[in-house]
């Protein structure tokens, strides 16, 4: 074996020394020794070198609070902000964040990676699992868009839609506000392949490979030199990613045309999905100049939201489409499509293009669409007093979309259902559903596209003044609907009932994340917008809220609004025409308005009564407190009151002896949120008093039993003294005082006896919606057995009323074809024999013939009790029709029929098929799953099903605006009984994160408790008022 070898390790400051020696200088050691020694110097080597790493990796930054804001967490060195969010300090009070901190300017000019080359990505996340999402996710305002220019490839050409890809080119021009060295834009489910940046007519500059930030849908480039304030720059992108049928972003859907799949690449940008489709400054304020061009393969045709300016041959079957540039818009609005379809076109009478695409095979069925956008555009342009500011717009019918319709500016998307119409297969509903939602979007095209919202926390003010003014449309292009009357069942009634819960929230209510956005596209964004804007209206006069209207729209046009503006565009006029409240002093909107925008809820308006005095007169002292279905609950604590749940209430009335129910701004009694109460004089000899004629109040009322009594004696008696409206209301808050416990039952079921003799559509549509909350109530109770008795009891006159029920005067008024729907739907549902026994008939008839003569108006209850009557045999045939329908409207009667069978295994069946593509489409899931849990036996099946398929629902629809709390709302609709609500609760606390489901499932805990109450609270009552009366 070998010998050792010796060596000397010296330091400059002192010596090691060795051996047994202490005198001896130097060092001497074993070969032993000093291997080990080697190996401890490469481990301190090592050492030191990571250190430096992560010293660089984990830099010093400045405080993180003083980088949070608004607009999300800024640093000027990229490592810090990659920190900053992996340690998950850019969370901190995310809930109040901070004036935000601008990015100092570099020092140094550090050569930049190439842009040419495939770019390295730095990605990060703070959130994981069941986190809190963040919420700090506003884009700083140092760079503002100027324009875009947009060459977008959809591929969806491949044999395998799996394969099918979204790719394109960005070019953005930026106005520099601030002095930054960093650019942030939106993006989501997108690669960015390359990317420059230059100064606009200058040079490159140097720009850092893009680092994604996935919680807050961020990519950020770091540039090599400042960018300079007032100065111009445009940044230079391509980008590539996966074009799914997740109708969300760009997407694609698809059709048969005979048994061949048809595809069509489409967009769907609202609220936040813009980023989706290509990276971009992904807020509504952030307007800018869009030019597009699409490639496309030249079989197919191209649209966007202005016309076609020229086509470009490319090699082989390849064009691009270039079109002209847009007005100055937000980026929501963008819109987008290749596809295969037909058109029919028109032009109004100011010279716009107007056009309306569907599928070749459906292009019989645009011409209602057409004649209706037509008339109801131009209209609408003398209404706002505004002229429609494109050359054209075309609206299109896509197979697959997940919201009912999108205001896109110029190029408008609708669900077939609300779009397409045949007149021999679709029902009266069908053909106001189309004229509605036609008039609802064109309403966007001003209310939103030409002006709009700063951020979605005013969302109302697209959504709500599209949900009134809708009605208007309508009513002018066909005025014998009676559509303003129509708002007040659909859209006021309802949005009370919605606005009862604590779970709710203010009109305007802050939201950040997308998920909290696509939260409230709900009934309060809607409706109640709507209903404020009614009752502002009515309030003001019609003058100055249409001369207000015009004047905001013109102040404010192609820029964003907060709903100030929108108040001191009223107050202004209001002045201007000396609106006075009835004491003389000029109204204050704003603090009015504020009162309803600005905390949740609203007020139930108490009636007490005074002895009358000698001169014959009775005072009624009217107090008001915030309403809910259940007083124990305490509001939602994430939306404190800033008035302590007190309204500036304007009120009306009417009485026997003055029984004026067309009330105006003159007849306004103001109740300020800091008076006490409010006092009105009536006659002592007054039989009846109504207080809020045709319901222009969004809030309830309640009599003293004795004038509860009053008015049941008086529907008795003679109901016609009542204005139809007012008989509605009368219904629906009766029943819905006597569900808070403010009211019993029994003057809640009294008030409907005199139905037998009601012969007005609007209140049977109160008591119908009335009475099946009671009738889900009783349904697993002894008493549902006299329920059903004393219902066919009602309905039966209100059913023979017609000669024969199943013939209908097509050309009558649509409000009486509504009667006859719902007297023959009642009738079936609490089955009257002749009724179920018409329903099946003219099913078999239909199954054994193969010619539907089935009236449109009646195919809804013809097939559900068809179904229910038969067996496998008649749902397969529905099942079949459903799927070679070529009506959407009728695709979906077919399949919600397929939910009234009482065959637990095919129910079973059509909820596996609510997740199967190649069964039912995506937009149309929720459908299935709500037919199964409206039917008895089978609310059960979709509770489960819900629960174990959640994972599934979630991924598909969890990202979409309205889709994910549908399920959830339909599954539990009827839960009443403690069981059911501790199943709910334990599945809210195992899932965690309920994502844009969070809301619904609140308010379905809510009201499970609710509605065990009320059964604890009514139930002998109901049952020993019923056997009085059956």
């Amino acid at each position: 074996m070998g010998s050792r070898e010796a060596f000397e390790m010296r330091d400059s400051s002192h010596e090691l020394v060795g051996g047994d020696s202490k005198e001896q200088k130097g060092c001497h050691v074993t070969v032993a020794m000093g291997f080990c020694l080697l190996l401890l110097g490469l481990v301190i080597c090592v050492g030191v070198g990571v250190v430096i790493f992560f010293a660089k990796t984990t830099p010093e930054c400045p405080s993180t609070t003083a980088g949070l804001s608004n607009n999300g967490i800024w640093w000027n060195d990229p490592d810090c902000l990659t920190a900053c969010i992996q340690q998950g300090v850019c969370e901190k009070d995310a809930t109040k964040p901070e004036t935000t901190a601008k990015p100092p300017a570099a020092a140094t000019t550090t050569p930049m990676m190439p842009t040419t080359a495939t770019p390295m990505m730095t990605t990060t996340t703070a959130s994981a699992g069941n986190q809190p999402k963040v919420r700090d996710v506003r884009l700083p305002t140092w760079l503002i868009p100027v324009s875009y220019e947009v060459e977008m490839k959809p591929d969806i050409y491949q044999n395998d839609p799996k394969d099918f890809t979204n790719t394109g080119n960005v070019s953005i021009l930026m106005d520099c506000k601030e002095e930054t060295t960093r650019i942030t834009l939106h993006i989501k489910s997108l690669t960015v392949k390359t990317y420059s940046l230059k100064e606009e007519g200058g040079a490159d500059i140097a720009i850092d490979h893009p680092v994604y930030d996935n919680d807050r849908e961020f990519v950020n480039f770091t540039t090599s030199t400042p960018l300079e304030v007032n100065k111009q720059y445009r940044l230079t992108l391509s980008y590539s990613g996966p074009l799914k049928n997740d109708l969300a972003g760009l997407y694609y859907s698809t059709y048969k045309n005979g048994s061949q799949d048809r595809y069509l690449a489409v967009t769907q940008l609202a609220a936040t999905d813009a980023r989706k489709a290509l990276p971009c400054f992904d807020e509504p304020a952030l307007k800018a100049n869009f030019t597009i061009s699409i490639i496309r393969q030249t079989s197919m045709v191209s649209l966007s939201n202005m016309p076609l300016q020229n086509t470009q041959n490319l090699s082989g079957e390849w064009a691009i489409d270039h079109f002209k540039e847009t007005v100055k818009m937000s980026t929501y609005l963008l819109a987008m499509i290749v596809c295969d379809f037909g058109y029919k076109e028109n032009t109004t009478e100011n010279n716009i293009t107007f056009r309306v695409w569907a599928r070749k095979e459906a292009i019989n069925q645009v011409d209602y669409a057409l004649d209706q956008g037509i008339r109801i555009l131009t209209y609408f342009e003398e209404f706002f007093n505004e002229s429609f500011p494109l050359p054209k717009t075309d609206m299109i019918a896509i197979p697959d979309f997940a919201a009912g319709a999108m205001e896109n500016w110029g190029l408008i998307t609708y669900r077939e259902t609300a779009l397409l119409y045949d007149e021999k297969v679709s029902a009266a509903s069908n053909k106001q559903r189309v004229a509605v939602v036609v008039s609802h979007e064109l309403a966007h095209q001003w209310f939103g596209n030409l002006v709009s919202p700063t951020w979605w926390d005013d969302l109302w003010l697209n959504e709500g003044f599209a949900t009134y003014v809708e009605y208007i449309g309508v009513d002018f292009t066909e005025p014998t609907w009676q559509m303003l009357d129509q708002f007040v069942i659909t859209d006021v009634q309802s949005t009370l009932k919605a606005d009862s819960l604590a779970t709710s929230h203010p009109i305007y209510v802050e939201v950040q994340h997308p998920d909290e956005i696509n939260e409230i596209f709900d009934s309060i964004s809607y409706g109640k917008g709507g209903s404020l804007i009614r009752m502002m209206r009515y309030f003001l006069g019609d003058v100055t809220f249409t001369r207000a209207l015009s004047n905001y729209i013109d102040n404010k046009q192609y820029r964003d609004a907060h709903h100030d503006h929108l108040w001191q565009a009223m107050q202004d006029e209001a002045d201007r025409q000396q609106i006075k409240d009835d004491r003389g002093n000029a109204l204050n909107v704003k603090e009015i308005l504020d009162t309803w925008l600005l905390q949740m809820g609203y007020p139930l308006l108490e009636v007490q009564s005074n002895p009358p005095t000698a001169d014959g007169k009775v005072t009624l002292t009217v107090t008001q407190s915030h309403f809910l279905q259940d007083d124990s609950q305490e509001p939602d604590p994430r939306y404190p009151s800033p008035y302590d749940y007190r309204w500036d209430v304007p009120v009306s009335y009417a009485t026997s002896d003055h029984p004026d129910f067309d009330v105006t701004e003159t007849s306004v009694h103001w109740f300020y949120k800091d008076d006490n109460s409010l006092k009105i004089e009536i006659n002592a000899s007054a039989d009846w008093v109504v207080i809020n004629p045709k319901q222009y109040g969004f809030y309830r009322v309640n009599y003293p039993e004795e004038y509860w009594q009053r008015l049941i004696d008086t529907q008795e008696r003679n109901h016609t003294e009542i204005n139809e409206l007012n008989r509605a209301q009368i219904i629906d808050d009766a029943f819905n005082l006597a569900l808070a416990g403010k009211l019993r039952i029994t003057y809640a079921m009294a008030l409907t006896k005199y139905l037998e003799k009601e012969e007005s559509y609007f209140p049977w549509d109160s008591a119908i919606g009335s009475l099946s909350y009671v009738s889900a109530a009783l349904e697993r109770t002894p008493a549902y057995g006299d329920f059903k008795t004393y219902y066919k009891k009602l309905i039966l006159p209100y059913y023979n009323k017609f000669n024969d029920s199943w013939i209908f005067d097509s050309n009558s008024s649509i409000i009486s074809q509504y009667r006859q729907s719902s007297a023959i739907s009642r009738a079936c549902a609490y089955d009257v024999a002749d009724c179920r026994d018409k329903a099946h008939e003219l099913l078999q008839d239909w199954m054994d013939s193969g010619n539907n003569s089935i009236h449109p108006n009646a195919r809804s209850v013809v097939y559900c009790h068809g179904v229910k009557a038969g067996g496998a045999a008649e749902w397969e045939f529905i099942f079949k029709e459903f799927q070679e329908a070529n009506v959407a409207a009728e695709q979906i009667k077919l399949l919600q029929s397929l939910g009234c069978t009482n065959e637990l295994w095919l129910l079973q069946r059509l909820l596996d098929y609510a997740v199967d593509d190649s069964k039912i489409r995506k937009q149309d899931s929720y459908i299935a799953v709500g037919a199964v849990a409206g039917n008895t036996i089978g609310g059960f099946l979709a509770w489960d099903w819900l629960r174990a398929n959640w994972a599934t629902l979630d991924e598909e629809f969890g990202s979409g605006i309205m889709m994910l709390g549908r399920f959830v709302s339909s599954a539990t609709n009827n839960f009443f009984t403690q069981f059911d609500f501790e199943q709910v609760e334990a599945f809210v606390k195992m899932t965690g994160d309920l994502g844009t489901a969070t809301r619904a499932f609140e308010q379905a805990k809510e009201r499970t408790q609710n509605n065990i109450k009320y059964l604890e609270r009514n139930q002998e009552a109901l049952t020993d008022w019923l056997k009085a009366n059956v």
